[in-house]
């Protein structure tokens, strides 16, 4: 009986941490977008000349000005520090979970958020900015890494995986943060995601 309490209380927890950790992320993300419709102006500016900019280099310099205005208003934003306030200060006796961002996390979320906006208004522009040309590229890239999928076997000399891990293939842990790649739309974001897959192939390893 006390067991089965136990148990019932966890996932209790765990829920309503979830629930909580939810509520976080959807106010965040609502603040974010208000915080840059305030300087709407400003963001088209950027966008403008991130378009036109030729060269990569000269649009990651134009991304890194906008990255840099972000993070000069946001903290004079009281709608952002407001919320940043009331997560980083929460403990055990408040809330159902002290696992909250800091401050500090707390901006960088924003900042994720404001890179997201930037880039979902930039998609092809950012990652495609040869247009067609580029696009053939891409399905040249997928091509022949279709002819390596029928060379690069689990048993490759090359590759080094131990035969006990073989009946573990094709490692679905990891293949579920390459199918979430699509969903992130910043180039830190994707990233992110590549690297966990990464990291779960090795602890799977």
């Amino acid at each position: 009986s006390s067991g089965i309490n136990a148990e019932y209380g966890a996932r209790a927890q765990n829920r309503l941490e979830m629930k909580h950790q939810f509520f976080y992320e959807s106010l965040a993300s609502l603040v974010t977008a208000n915080f840059l419709r305030s300087f709407d102006e400003q963001f088209r500016e950027y966008r403008r000349r991130f378009r036109e900019a030729p060269m990569a280099d000269e649009k990651a310099e134009v991304f890194y000005e906008y990255c840099d205005f972000v993070n000069e208003r946001m903290v004079e934003d009281m709608s952002i520090q407001t919320l940043g306030i009331n997560h980083s200060s929460c403990d055990e006796r408040e809330c159902v979970s002290n696992e909250f961002p800091s401050m500090e996390a707390h901006l960088k979320e924003v900042l994720r958020l404001a890179e997201v906006n930037f880039f979902s208004l930039l998609f092809n522009n950012a990652f495609l900015p040869n247009g067609d040309a580029q696009l053939q590229k891409d399905v040249m890239f997928r091509q022949r890494l279709n002819e390596l999928q029928v060379t690069a076997s689990l048993d490759h000399p090359d590759i080094q995986i131990p035969a006990r891990y073989h009946r573990e293939a094709p490692w679905t842990p990891a293949q579920y943060h390459l199918n979430l790649l699509p969903a992130f739309k910043s180039p830190s974001g994707k990233l992110s995601c590549v690297i966990s897959c990464v990291f779960t192939i090795f602890k799977l390893l």
